[in-house]
């Protein structure tokens, strides 16, 4: 496995909040395969085939998840959203989001699942996923652990096929370009990135 895919953790705050964000399950590929890159670049050898599969794993690595560019997940993953107490909504830090279940821990330590009619699921184009209670909800009592709140975030496209064409043509261009620019580009760095993959970047770009 690609060390891209190791397991990491994002601290912060999620409004006023103390949160801790775990990958918990990374996708099982990548979103563009090597024979597209060859196809795009016109390569009927294996050669480079090494070079250009490293090269993939970059632009994943460089677009996918909460830190990188694009500031969402482009494949199917699941990310654990650790909370230090009951906030009034749950603004997720990860999308696309195709489900969530909460948790927590009581006094013992012994983690419960919240009833899923206990709360919804609201995402609407361009506006940050939301988790919100149902109305007059009493959430349960927690326990002193630091992070006692749990959230656990499918969030991505279920698989290759179903990542959009326009994203998957950008990644499929970065990954030629620097493959074209290898001697001077290095890809976890570079900002060099041509105006036309940018502008198909940016429609998926989170703003929020």
């Amino acid at each position: 496995r690609s060390p891209r895919w190791r397991k990491h953790h994002l601290h912060g705050r999620v409004g006023s909040l103390v949160m801790r964000l775990t990958q918990i399950t990374p996708p099982t590929g990548d979103a563009i395969t090597l024979e597209e890159v060859k196809d795009y670049l016109q390569i009927d050898h294996d050669e480079q085939d090494a070079l250009l599969t490293s090269l993939i794993g970059a632009v994943s690595s460089y677009l996918d998840g909460p830190a990188g560019i694009l500031g969402r997940a482009i494949l199917s993953q699941v990310w654990r959203l650790e909370l230090a107490s009951w906030p009034d909504r749950v603004a997720l830090p990860v999308e696309a989001v195709s489900s969530v279940s909460v948790s927590w821990l009581d006094a013992d330590g012994d983690e419960s699942t919240l009833s899923p009619s206990s709360y919804q699921l609201v995402t609407a184009p361009g506006a940050q996923p939301v988790i919100e209670w149902e109305r007059d909800l009493t959430l349960p009592q927690l326990g002193v652990q630091m992070y006692p709140v749990r959230v656990e975030i499918t969030a991505g496209a279920a698989d290759a096929a179903s990542v959009e064409a326009g994203l998957k043509t950008a990644m499929i261009m970065l990954a030629a370009h620097w493959f074209e620019h290898r001697s001077v580009v290095v890809p976890q760095a570079s900002t060099e990135i041509p105006l036309a993959i940018s502008a198909l970047l940016s429609r998926y770009r989170r703003h929020l």
